[in-house]
């Protein structure tokens, strides 16, 4: 059918309608009806589908109309406060269609809403659609008339309500004396209010309580005190209900403990030991638990600020197990690992010093303790502990351990941290200093430019290695010879021969072994090499699409991907030579792979050559905003987020409803927007957007605020 742009012939329809009660619910809709002896009038009316269907509390009824734009208008007995209006509707086929409604008011139309988009969904049964509310000026009116725009649909509506009410978010406090304790303030109106929690800052929030209206408003969250959650971290946020309204999230309040305390040492005196540990970023304060038996129980004897305390009143020759507690006003931690002294004026053990050579596996030596009997070899995978003890060595001429599970396939590439302690069945020396084992990590952005019967080898810096080797083969899979090293990310490789095609692979190296090999690139030496290297580009609208220049000799082209900086790289694509060079890569513009980083390059081949790998080319879009927050304002709000690294700017969005859709409404290059033309009373969820050259992030949690001018009490005096 063909679509008609402009309004049809306004045919005024005058229904009367007397037999609906002022202020009355229609199901499954928001707000309320509008009251008796308000007036309906269309612009178009389809047979028996007239106006006052639209208010007469029946979603099965109709108003449709000939045309795919109309408009809608109702007159009201007296005037209504309104700040938003909800259709049901239906279309066909399935059309997003726009509605712009003016209020009339003091003689004059003017538009009180701004064009709104609404997808309303086809039904074979003509089952309509509840739609959206659309925020309105809030204000009186004498009448509000609708624009509707259908688009590829003739106009159908079939119920309108109206909503006039809004709820403050009130203000969230917490008082932690084991549980956390939340109490808020009444919010006028509200009948009831949710506690809503999470274990992200900024949601999203689960309800976990409904609380009543009541004098005392509050809830303790005995949950988040069990062994199983205690030190985890909680975010809470309550909102205000009325049974028709949900105000906006209250401000969030956070249930964060302390980290536990590492790297205690204990060093004995006489009748006392010095116990010292490292600072815990959110901690207030310490505990001090002293045991004589390992597995407790502890006694509390003292409290520090800072990260030291001397334990005093000891026995001397009496062997203490020390663990420490970090505090916050939150709560604490868990008890750090036990620490083991023997307080006496002449210690017999003293804490071995530790050394270590690294030759394929790592050989831990020690001195000898006077006095010790034995020795505990212990490691860990983090610096300054807890530690496992591993091996158990008596007392000999010469004190070592050789190390052979970390040099294993599954372990050759973690790092470790070794200590050694002296014991002599009934003292246990202070742990020895910590040694480390850390090898590199591998190389990569490997490149091979060809020469005559050599190869220039090039790659990225490794921060903690302190010389490269470079292996060499001529089948991808290998065997590869070692052919020299290197200090610097450079070597020119030697002695090959012209018109054979290389595998390289290089390897970083310190003191402590070497990283695993970096992913193959491939090299033909020779005087002339007929095949250059492409220079990558990438235009990023959507898809990434990358394009290249022509590369003499060459007769096609392989794209190749990775998700990881430097390779290995799986080929994704062939492009044959022709004069425009390049590849939409769409596959990563999938709901699936849509905020992964990739890395591509290009090579160039023609059947017996292939190029060194092009400059490698990245697609890394922003990560997601977090801790948006929204202070209201007059017809305003001020909307902030934390900043993201990678992000060149923002987009904020702006929607009714929680679910959406939402609709933009402008861009920051800062982490804050004042987002303007808000209706004072609307409840709007605003979402943020990162985005940089590579495309955009996920969208943020979302963020509820009703705008509006401050009241005061004028009877206050």
């Amino acid at each position: 059918m063909k679509k008609i742009t402009g309004l049809s012939i306004f045919i005024l329809l005058f229904v009367l309608l007397d037999t609906y009660a002022y202020g009355e619910s229609v199901k499954e809709m928001q707000g309320n009806s509008f009251p008796s002896g308000t007036i309906a009038t269309a612009s178009s009316v389809a047979d028996s589908y007239i106006p006052a269907n639209v208010i007469d509390k029946d979603l099965k009824t109709r108003w449709n109309a000939t045309t795919y734009q109309a408009t809608l208008q109702l007159d009201f007995p007296t005037e209504l406060n309104i700040s938003a209006v909800q259709l049901a509707a239906v279309a066909t086929p399935t059309t997003d269609e726009e509605y712009t409604v003016f209020g009339f008011k003091n003689g004059l139309w003017t538009q009180i809403s701004e064009p709104t988009i609404r997808n309303v969904l086809a039904s074979a049964e003509s089952t309509p659609v509840v739609l959206e509310s659309i925020p309105v000026n809030p204000g009186n009116y004498d009448a509000i008339k609708i624009n509707i725009d259908g688009r590829n649909s003739w106009v159908a509506i079939n119920e309108i309500t109206y909503i006039n009410q809004s709820l403050n978010a009130p203000h969230l406090e917490k008082i932690v004396d084991g549980p956390i304790s939340l109490y808020w303030n009444s919010v006028p109106g509200a009948t009831h209010y949710e506690v809503k929690r999470s274990e992200t800052p900024g949601g999203p929030y689960t309800t976990i309580a409904t609380v009543q209206e009541r004098p005392w408003l509050g809830y303790l969250d005995e949950e988040t005190y069990s062994d199983e959650n205690h030190y985890k971290d909680y975010y809470y946020v309550v909102t205000a209900l009325n049974g028709s309204e949900t105000s906006p999230n209250s401000n969030e309040v956070s249930l964060i403990r302390p980290s536990t305390p590492i790297n205690v040492q204990a060093v004995p005196g006489d009748k006392e030991a010095m116990v010292t540990w490292d600072k815990v970023d959110n901690a207030t304060n310490y505990e001090v638990n002293v045991a004589t038996s390992e597995e407790g129980p502890y006694q509390y004897v003292g409290s520090a600020i800072d990260n030291n305390k001397t334990v005093t009143k000891l026995v001397n020759g009496t062997k203490y197990y020390i663990r420490v507690v970090a505090r916050n006003e939150d709560g604490y931690s868990r008890s750090s690992s036990p620490v083991s002294v023997i307080p006496g004026i002449n210690q017999s053990l003293n804490a071995p010093h530790l050394e270590k050579i690294v030759d394929g596996p790592i050989s831990l030596y020690w001195n000898s303790v006077p006095g010790a009997t034995h020795y505990e070899v212990k490691r860990s995978e983090t610096p300054g502990g807890p530690y496992t003890t591993i091996a158990t060595v008596q007392e000999r001429p010469w004190l070592g351990y050789l190390d052979e599970e970390t040099y294993n396939d599954e372990n050759h590439y973690k790092d470790y941290y070794y200590v050694v302690t002296a014991l002599n069945g009934s003292e246990t020396s202070p742990n020895s200093n910590e040694v480390s084992l850390i090898r590199p990590s591998t190389p990569i952005n490997v490149q091979a430019v060809p020469g005559d019967k050599e190869a220039m080898v090039t790659w990225d810096k490794v921060d903690n290695a302190t010389n490269y080797e470079v292996n060499v083969a001529t089948s991808e899979e290998g065997p590869y010879q070692y052919v020299g090293s290197a200090i610097d990310n450079n070597k020119t490789v030697t002695k090959l021969v012209n018109g054979t095609k290389y595998y390289i692979r290089v390897v970083a190296r310190n003191e402590d072994g070497y990283s695993r090999s970096s992913s193959p690139v491939s090299v033909i030496p020779g005087i002339n090499q007929s095949l250059n290297a492409p220079h990558l580009e990438k235009i990023v609208d959507g898809p990434i699409s990358l394009y290249w220049n022509s590369v003499p000799g060459a007769t096609h082209y392989e794209v190749k991907r990775s998700e990881t900086p430097g390779g290995p790289y799986t080929t994704i694509a062939t492009v044959q030579e022709r004069p425009w060079l390049g590849y939409l890569d769409e596959e990563t513009y999938s709901d699936e792979n849509h905020y992964k980083d990739y890395y591509y390059v290009v090579t160039a081949l023609n059947g017996s050559e292939t190029s060194p790998n092009s400059n490698e080319v990245s697609l890394i879009r922003p990560s997601t905003p977090i801790n948006v927050q929204a202070v209201p304002g007059d017809k305003e709000a001020m909307v902030t987020w934390d900043k993201v690294d990678n992000a060149t700017n923002y987009e904020v969005n702006v929607a009714t409803s929680e679910e959406g859709p939402y609709q933009y409404v402008g861009s920051a290059i800062d982490n804050n927007k004042t987002v303007t033309k808000l209706v004072n009373g609307t409840k709007y969820y605003i979402r943020v957007v990162a985005r940089n050259e590579d495309g955009y992030s996920r969208s943020s949690s979302p963020v509820s605020i009703i705008p509006g001018i401050q009241e005061t009490d004028s009877n206050n005096n």
